[in-house]
């Protein structure tokens, strides 16, 4: 019986932030992938274990969640003044899709190392010891990030003492400049760093005002969504973020970067009081 012939890509399982993805280097990838299309969004699926009816993505590299269902393809950047194109693919659990629209922030943050790592920037920017600077250019979103990655004895240090809420182990800070994020699309909202114009939302009011127009009868459980969640005999695989309560852990968690916000502290003070923050 004649079976389809195995192929060996090379391929880097890397955490970036809260997320997990796999990684490729562009040039590693078969020909027929190395351009959008069908062939790339199947190689992709395959490698994540996707689609997969039963939700646990047993048969490959993903973990049965959104945050880990992910790929990264990047390659020496064709853009002036950037060292790589970074490449993000958001690939459906249960379903044949690979959603190719926007990109994922915790996995930039791994970006540059694995450049680095991977030879795709020039030896000449990367220090012995110190840090590099990485200039990334966002392929899905056309936006920069400049990635600032801990380098030692000429390898990216991996292990550190910098601690993220939702991982478990410390380690390195790879600390990241999205430059002009805001979205440049058409409209009243269009470059708005704050899409809705407010600075906090009114999630009641903006609730009560979609049901309403929906002709749905309010219900006070929307506000507690996550109490109506855990009452629902089926679990999906994002079953364990839904029934998570608005978290309030990271109130305060800005302090840490206190040493790098100080001169915009006076500009920030009415905006941090305004949502509750202490100087």
């Amino acid at each position: 019986m004649a079976h389809a012939p195995q192929t060996k890509i090379a391929a880097t399982y890397m955490r970036g932030g809260t997320s997990k993805g796999v990684f490729f280097k562009l040039d590693d990838l078969p020909e027929s992938a190395r351009v959008p299309g069908a062939a790339r969004d199947a190689l992709l699926m395959r490698v994540i274990g996707s689609p997969d009816p039963y939700g646990k993505q047993t048969d490959g590299m993903g973990a049965a969640t959104s945050s880990t269902s992910k790929t990264v393809i990047v390659s020496r950047s064709t853009q002036r003044g950037h060292d790589v194109d970074y490449l993000f693919g958001q690939v459906s659990i249960d379903s044949a899709f690979v959603d190719w629209s926007g990109n994922c922030g915790n996995l930039s943050a791994a970006v540059g190392p694995f450049a680095i790592s991977s030879g795709l920037v020039d030896a000449s920017r990367v220090p012995r010891n110190g840090v590099a600077v990485v200039r990334i250019w966002q392929a899905n979103i056309g936006k920069t990030i400049v990635a600032h990655v801990p380098i030692t004895e000429g390898a990216v240090q991996e292990t550190g003492d910098f601690e993220l809420d939702g991982v478990t182990f410390p380690a390195a800070e790879v600390q990241l400049e999205f430059i002009d994020p805001a979205d440049e699309g058409d409209g009243e909202a269009g470059g708005a760093l704050f899409p809705t114009g407010q600075l906090v939302d009114d999630l009641e009011g903006t609730s009560r005002k979609v049901l309403k127009f929906l002709e749905v009868p309010w219900d006070e459980r929307v506000l507690r969504f996550d109490e109506h969640a855990r009452s629902k005999s089926v679990a999906s695989p994002s079953y364990a973020e839904v029934i998570k309560p608005v978290s309030k852990r990271a109130i305060g968690r800005w302090q840490n970067y206190r040493r790098h916000l100080e001169p915009y502290l006076h500009r920030l003070e009415p905006i941090l009081k305004e949502l509750g923050y202490t100087l």
